[in-house]
């Protein structure tokens, strides 16, 4: 916590590694830093949000966790950045009836008519753009997020921060991530 700039900790399997960053994190909110918790592979980034997500509630503290729901643990889907958007303001099911439309239309030529598929498709561009918009709010005023390093470089991730940056971004498992590979999530750091 005193690090100026970075600190590491290094230690072997069943120390207490992923137990010491869920309580970093904890120490971190309670000072009101914004946080990025980071690792190479889905199952540790789950393993650190599932164990962070036993101490907290969703209503408590803003976390959010990025990455598609079926790859996710059962335990965290309900703080997937997916499933927050759906649970709030519902895309999935006006998206999917113009999607199954527009393919009605498209393979019936005989009977498709261009102006009303031209609008079906420009609604499914507004509702992405909503979507966008409501996740970069809820990313926006999240304190923690879980990601995969690599999809610490999501559009979803950069349209949040606005050019902010995280007061700490955690990588656990970093020795098991390439160099260059951990620069993506640190440039989000200011520590």
């Amino acid at each position: 916590m005193a690090a100026p700039e970075i600190a590491i900790i290094h230690g072997p399997p069943g120390t207490g590694k992923t137990s010491t960053i869920v309580e970093v994190i904890l120490q971190l909110l309670r000072i009101k830093k914004k946080v990025l918790v980071c690792a190479p592979s889905n199952v540790a980034v789950d393993t650190i949000a599932e164990r962070f997500v036993h101490y907290v509630n969703s209503e408590e503290f803003k976390i959010c966790r990025l990455g598609h729901p079926t790859r996710v643990l059962t335990e965290v889907q309900e703080i997937c950045l997916e499933n927050i958007i759906e649970k709030k303001y519902n895309f999935k099911q006006p998206m999917e009836f113009l999607v199954k439309e527009i393919t009605k239309m498209k393979e019936n030529k005989e009977f498709c008519d261009e102006i009303k598929l031209q609008k079906m498709e420009d609604e499914i561009k507004i509702l992405k753009q909503l979507r966008n918009e409501k996740a970069a709010e809820i990313l926006d005023e999240s304190e923690v997020i879980f990601s995969t390093i690599s999809m610490s470089t999501c559009q979803d991730l950069k349209n949040g921060l606005h050019d902010k940056f995280f007061d700490v971004v955690l990588i656990d498992e970093a020795s098991q991530a390439k160099i260059a590979e951990g620069f993506l999530a640190i440039k989000y750091g200011k520590k």
